[in-house]
This record gives structure tokens, C-alpha cells and sequence, in this order.
């Protein structure tokens, strides 16, 4: 039975926590369906935008929590895990961060890479720093494939 009175995430961090799963759950469905849409029907481009919306959403989420684990530290585990389990579960962590983030990154080399410039939201345009290349898109597609593969 866990102690009530042991220290746990706030409020606010775990409704982040979910507000990002539900928000990673959503922008893969969107980036599957991509998948069966053609590339001409109306919708494509809608579920696109918003998958690429959310993907950046989600970057900047992910790099909040980042600074927050940074500064703030994290509860102890409940029970302790040991020493051989904590350092399992720092790697996992790491590794779960670096896909969070390296995710948008490749989606965003990809797109821009391609020409395909985009406004976030359809609102905010989003600044393209990459070269066109088919090879960096290439690079990008994979690697946005392979994480996402990773995290689903």
C-alpha cells in the first residue's frame, strides 16, 4: 500500500502529463490517417495541418517539461526501485524524451525539406531554417517513421 503523505507530482504537472498523451494520441491518428487519404482529397491537407500543428504543440511541451524535471527534480519513486531499476528507469525516461522531441524534430525536416512551408494552426507561420533537399527529407521521413514506430 502506498503512504499518502509521500511526495508525488502536482496537480498541474500531471495534468500535463495527460493533456500531452491525449495530445500524442491524437496527432498519430492524424499522421496515420495522412496515410490512407490521397493526397487530393480536401480533408489530406486539414488532418496534415493539424497534425503538424499538434506536433509542434507537443515539442514545446515536451521541452517545458524537460526544464521542469531540470529545475524541479522529481518525487522519489514509491516504493524504491533499488538502484539497478532507478538508473533502468532514468534511461527509459531519457530515451522516452529524446523520441517526445526528436518526433516534431524529423517531422519538421521533413516538411521543410519538401517545401512544405506551413502556418501552425493554419495561423502562425512557421519559420523554415532547412534547406530544400530530397536527401535531408529523406533523412527526416525515416526518422520521423522509425520514432514514431518506437513510441507507438
Amino acid at each position: 500500500m502506498s503512504d499518502p503523505q509521500a511526495p508525488a507530482y502536482n496537480v498541474l504537472l500531471r495534468g500535463l502529463h495527460w493533456l500531452m498523451f491525449l495530445l500524442i494520441v491524437v496527432a498519430a491518428a492524424g499522421g496515420i490517417a495522412t496515410h490512407y487519404l490521397k493526397h487530393e482529397d480536401p480533408l489530406f491537407d486539414q488532418v496534415m495541418l493539424a497534425h503538424k500543428s499538434l506536433g509542434l504543440t507537443l515539442c514545446g511541451l515536451v521541452l517545458l517539461r524537460v526544464l521542469i524535471r531540470i529545475f524541479g527534480g522529481t518525487p522519489p519513486y514509491k516504493p524504491a526501485l533499488g538502484p539497478f531499476n532507478e538508473k533502468v528507469a532514468a534511461l527509459a525516461h531519457v530515451l522516452l524524451y529524446a523520441a517526445m522531441i526528436g518526433l516534431p524534430v524529423t517531422g519538421y525536416v521533413m516538411s521543410m525539406a519538401s517545401k512544405h512551408e506551413f502556418a501552425a494552426f493554419g495561423l502562425w507561420p512557421v519559420p523554415n531554417y532547412i534547406p530544400a533537399s530530397e536527401g535531408l527529407a529523406k533523412i527526416g521521413d525515416v526518422g520521423h517513421y522509425l520514432l514514431a514506430v518506437l513510441l507507438g
